[in-house]
């Protein structure tokens, strides 16, 4: 999350969550396995930062800006955003392993900064404050699972919960008879959104059902 002295350039987005992706080619041909030697995550610095650094350049990354729905949220003439991007956590523990966690943090500010000082035209000066959050970070106040956001790999087979958003009706049930679930894990992607539909849906066809 970032702080900033001057909401006017942001302002010229339209709406409060944006999705940018810096490269149409995207990450296809970019994977963590490139720095693996002998089985064991590369230990060069050079050569982990190189593959970060193009990591960081070509993800996609969601924006939030709450000042532009609530101006509350930020002194008179400041905004913060909240940049989002997906992290890997082998890779993310291996540079705590190797005594360089506030170093890949640093690493990650500074190079995140760069690309999005360029969308919305800022300088150095304009940055007064900035946290960064990790998968470790999520893990260590959450205790969830490698510091995931969602709880579910999408490597599953088959998949926990339903996931194809036409069949989010589907979410409710358990395989009981009489019993139904709702919340933000009941459905995939998960978070508040899915706790406040899954409720509704949930609670509409326990009513349905009395009737």
């Amino acid at each position: 999350m970032s702080e900033f002295s001057d909401k006017t350039s942001v302002n010229k987005l339209i709406g409060s969550n944006v999705k940018k992706m810096r490269n149409k080619k995207g990450l296809s041909q970019l994977s963590i396995e490139s720095l693996m030697h002998k089985h064991q995550l590369s230990e060069d610095s050079e050569e982990l930062y190189a593959w970060l650094k193009l990591y960081l350049e070509n993800t996609t990354y969601e924006l939030s800006i709450p000042v532009l729905r609530d101006e509350n949220l930020a002194p008179k003439g400041q905004t913060g955003l909240i940049v989002s991007t997906l992290m890997d956590y082998k890779l993310t523990q291996h540079f705590k392993k190797l005594n360089r966690y506030d170093e890949f943090k640093t690493f990650c500010e500074e190079t995140i900064f760069s690309i999005i000082k360029l969308r919305f035209d800022l300088q150095e000066r304009d940055l007064l404050k900035s946290i960064v959050s990790t998968p470790l970070t999520i893990e260590s106040k959450t205790y969830a699972h490698q510091g995931s956001v969602s709880g579910y790999s999408f490597k599953n087979h088959p998949f926990p919960v339903q996931y194809q958003f036409l069949k989010v009706s589907q979410a409710v049930k358990t395989g009981f008879k009489d019993i139904y679930q709702a919340g933000q894990f009941s459905f995939n992607p998960s978070g508040v959104p899915v706790a406040i539909l899954t409720g509704k849906l949930a609670a509409d066809r326990v009513i349905k059902e009395l009737k």
